[in-house]
């Protein structure tokens, strides 16, 4: 397929967009221009400025686009994007599939390449060695906690931050603040005020109301541990948040004792945190336990593995209770799933499982057992006589599971 250069690329999108674009990138191009004379501008800007515009990107960016410079113009590689856009795939430097897999095909132009490929260690190197890497991820893990936040509520947390030791010292702190992406990316002015997001949030209107139903104002802020803090801003473009906490640590060591590796974890806790930040989307919190439903070894040890991701989900911070868990709040957002809401039964044999025993068998109605027995001939077994059961059918042994994780399994 045939690349395209940059002013192709450029022509693709309407006026605001490249206006939103020359901002996030630091062109200072002016909006009285066509849009013609906005695409000529740009380029030019985008071809002779490398080193200012690459000053603009976030570390992520920056990251992403050594990689590639790294494999070379024109190969395409599979790289994990993430739940939100960088500016390079807002504004078309990358090449990115639109397929919304979490591995996408991932290139650069050679055109793109010679423009970048003698400043990029440098622009890297810069953002380590000034402080502003470190300013993004701490601004990033305040914003992932509490996922909006006042302008005047995030400038206070990065005074605190700098007073606690973390930051470059008052008078950098000031020109970070000045020249940061992730508040160009994450500030807002509209009906709502003048605040930040984190980019994770997909849902604004939602987040206000579920605030407003519970009974929460944003300016009360529920204050979470700085180094917690800090750590959730680690590792954009995927996010883990209180993995240090009795509740993560079990959420680690059990996702790793059914299989998954470093890599795995990171990216289910990843997914674990920003879905229960949504009501709706509740048992999506589940999905990588129900993906080794058949390395998980019985029933009862599937109900544990369920209930160590709710009890996890049930600790972390919560948009909606402005930092608060599920728990501080005095709730149980996250139950087991509707066919484990009952104790079940262990299928390795255990009489000690709470709240269940195996019923008496029984035979058909209008006979005793011992009348029955002189019917059969000797030795013949009793059985436990069941109708016909569909495999999300409720077992009829009465465990509450589903027949296919109880007797069912069993019988196939």
């Amino acid at each position: 397929m045939k690349e395209r250069d940059i002013i192709s690329v450029l022509n693709g999108f309407q006026k605001p967009v490249l206006e939103d674009i020359s901002y996030l990138l630091g062109a200072e191009a002016s909006y009285r221009l066509r849009k013609n004379e906005l695409v000529a501008s740009l380029s030019d800007y985008l071809h002779h400025k490398p080193r200012r515009w690459l000053d603009c990107l976030p570390e992520r960016d920056l990251k992403l686009l050594r990689k590639l410079v790294g494999y070379g113009p024109g190969r395409v590689q599979y790289i994990e994007m993430g739940h939100y856009h960088s500016i390079l795939e807002v504004s078309g430097l990358v090449d990115v599939s639109d397929d919304q897999q979490r591995y996408q095909r991932v290139s650069i132009s050679r055109e793109v390449y010679e423009i970048v490929a003698p400043y990029i260690d440098e622009a890297v190197n810069k953002g380590e060695r000034t402080g502003r890497f470190q300013f993004e991820r701490a601004g990033l893990g305040f914003l992932n906690i509490y996922g909006k936040v006042s302008v005047q509520q995030f400038l206070d947390f990065v005074q605190d931050w700098c007073d606690a030791g973390y930051g470059p010292g008052m008078k950098k702190l000031l020109v970070l603040v000045q020249d940061s992406p992730l508040i160009k990316m994450s500030r807002f002015t509209d009906d709502y005020g003048d605040y930040l997001i984190t980019p994770c949030l997909e849902n604004l209107p939602n987040l206000v109301e579920d605030r407003e139903r519970y009974g929460y104002k944003e300016e009360n802020l529920h204050p979470v541990p700085l180094d917690a803090i800090i750590a959730a801003g680690e590792g954009a473009p995927f996010f883990t948040v209180l993995m240090n906490t009795p509740e993560g640590k079990a959420l680690e060591e059990m996702l790793r004792s059914i299989g998954y590796n470093s890599l795995d974890i990171m990216h289910i806790a990843h997914d674990i945190w920003l879905d229960a930040q949504v009501e709706e989307q509740g048992e999506m919190i589940y999905d990588a336990i129900y993906a080794k439903d058949e390395t998980i070894h019985s029933d009862f040890e599937f109900r544990q593995c369920l209930q160590i991701v709710a009890d996890y989900a049930n600790s972390i911070p919560q948009w909606r209770f402005c930092g608060k868990s599920a728990n501080e709040q005095g709730l149980v957002l996250f139950y087991l799933p509707d066919e484990f809401l009952n104790e079940g039964v262990d299928d390795a044999g255990g009489d000690d499982v709470p709240g269940w025993s195996m019923p008496d068998p029984t035979v058909s109605e209008g006979y005793e057992k011992g009348d029955l027995l002189k019917l059969l001939p000797g030795g013949f077994p009793f059985g436990m006589s069941v109708p016909h059961v569909a495999p999300d059918d409720a077992c009829p042994c009465g465990s509450g599971l589903r027949y296919r994780h109880c007797h069912g399994k069993l019988l196939n």
